[in-house]
């Protein structure tokens, strides 16, 4: 029986996550089955024809400074000579451009932007054109008018940028302090550049040492330098959309005191619900995600890694409602600070009350309160354990993509913040790892067997990003390549986002070899 995911207001908070879905009964005849996945689904929600899987274009808002709506063709008058303009774009499958009276002013993975307009004494005429993934295209215009006398001819300031981007080194070496003037000290034989980049018209490319590397939200970029020599020199250039270049330099330097991991214990639970007792909330590939997550940090190499792999997985009967607050006592009681716990979660979510739940084999929707685990036990339970934690969790709901279904994992914005300032209250290293930005929606299809976001994950762990070829496959290493990988699947619809406190930078978590 399929689940009416359309009914379902999806949670997303993928942090670090996965999605299933059920069978429509063509699918069922021809033996072929879709994902699902881990849903939010509010009890007074409705369905309508309208959202089912049509391809609407993208939506754009624009707002003054004072948070006053721009209609679209209005005119906006001010006595100033330029004003600030703030946007925001909702797009279903992604922001492929945004052309600001024909000039590129780059990508926003999280749908926000801001520009300085012009406001001369005439009517100016602005036009916005944002394109998504898809290739749909909106157009919003205004005017501004400067109603001061004589006022100043002027341009708009993303169309008139003569400077080049500010780079600014955000690593984890770079706020030790230097050694010496630009010289940084790096323990290892790999360091992890990370920086943002500010400046008018957009950012059009990023190298280091000469290689191309990747933008995100048209500001942040992360990169994973092998060190071969004691000393390395290197190179940053930031060039802009009007062909601004500037180059920050600096030194990395190794240093020979030695990391051993094999002092932490790896914590790990597994949960996956394919089966539950209320027939019509079954899932497809629920429990074989979960098992899949398991066998990859339980693998014999990893034994490496860690000093000891604890490990529990509940699997549909098994994952009850007592069994699974069990599991999480379990880690609280066992887990210490010099540990790593990770917890994998794929079964259906909802919304009651502003209260989060995660249904359990036995849980009943209709009585959450006393059948479903509150997601806000599930945080404290992580708040109080004191050492570095990872969770994996998704949602979704179905919409029709061409000829192919895909799956969308969509997102209310307003729920994912919720969940990870949930987990975030008492922070002591919880990694936030979501499938898409808040704009965006999470994507599956049966070609993949998995969700993007799941595939690039697993090809991950398995060593597909391991780039330096050191045999061990890093937290930073894992986000640049599902970046990347999620990028290729799904054609840049799609961009997924780490969240990680400071507490964690170079994080281990499994060996390839």
């Amino acid at each position: 029986m399929r689940a009416n995911s359309n009914l379902w207001l999806p949670l997303m908070c993928c942090l670090l996550t996965m999605g299933y879905s059920t069978m429509t009964q063509a699918q069922v005849a021809k033996g072929r089955s879709q994902p699902t996945s881990f849903e939010i689904k509010p009890k007074n929600a409705t369905s309508t024809s309208a959202n089912r899987g049509k391809k609407r274009p993208p939506i754009v808002h624009f707002f003054t400074e004072k948070g006053e709506k721009i209609a679209s063709n209005s005119t906006i008058e001010t006595k100033k000579n330029q004003i600030l303009v703030k946007g925001k774009i909702v797009a279903d499958y992604g922001i492929k451009s945004i052309v600001i009276n024909g000039a590129n002013f780059g990508k926003s993975n999280d749908g926000n932007i801001s520009v300085y307009f012009p406001a001369p004494r005439a009517n100016n005429g602005n036009k916005v054109v944002v394109t998504d993934g898809n290739g749909a295209k909106t157009t919003f215009t205004f005017n501004i008018r400067n109603t001061t006398k004589g006022a100043a001819k002027i341009v708009a300031r993303a169309t008139n940028d003569t400077k080049g981007p500010v780079i600014k080194l955000t690593s984890a070496f770079a706020t030790r302090g230097l050694k010496k003037k630009n010289v940084y000290q790096i323990n290892g034989d790999k360091a992890e550049i990370t920086g943002e980049l500010q400046d008018a018209s957009g950012i059009k490319s990023l190298t280091i040492n000469g290689k191309s590397v990747s933008v995100f939200d048209n500001r942040k970029f992360q990169y994973i330098y092998p060190l071969t020599a004691k000393k390395t020199e290197v190179a940053i250039k930031a060039t802009d959309n009007n062909n601004n270049t500037s180059v920050l330099k600096f030194i990395l330097e190794k240093t020979n005191q030695a990391v051993n991991p094999n002092e932490t214990n790896l914590y790990l639970v597994s949960i996956g619900i394919s089966k539950f007792k209320k027939r019509e909330y079954n899932l497809t590939y629920a429990d074989d995600d979960a098992q899949g997550i398991y066998k990859t940090f339980t693998a014999p190499q990893n034994k490496k890694l860690f000093k000891n792999i604890k490990s529990k997985i509940l699997l549909n009967e098994q994952a009850t409602r007592t069994n699974i607050i069990k599991s999480f006592q379990w880690l609280r009681k066992n887990a210490t600070a010099k540990d790593l716990v990770v917890l994998f979660i794929a079964s259906h979510g909802f919304n009651e009350d502003d209260n989060f739940y995660i249904l359990p084999h036995d849980g009943n929707p209709d009585e959450l309160l006393v059948s479903g685990v509150n997601w806000s036990a599930l945080a404290i339970t992580l708040s109080r354990l004191a050492c570095r934690k990872m969770v994996f969790v998704d949602a979704c709901h179905s919409a029709q993509l061409g000829e192919d279904l895909v799956k969308t994992r969509g997102a209310n914005a307003s729920d994912i913040r919720k969940a990870q300032q949930i987990l975030k209250r008492k922070e002591y290293g919880t990694v936030l790892f979501s499938a898409a930005s808040k704009a965006e929606s999470s994507l599956e299809a049966p070609r993949w067997k998995h969700g993007a976001f799941t595939l690039a994950v697993m090809e991950a762990l398995s060593g597909k990003a391991d780039k330096n070829g050191d045999g061990i496959v890093f937290l930073s290493e894992l986000n640049l390549y599902t970046l990347e990988r999620v990028k290729e699947l799904t054609k840049g619809a799609q961009h997924p986002s780490l969240q990680n406190p400071a507490s964690i930078t170079q994080l281990p978590l499994c060996i390839v070899r």
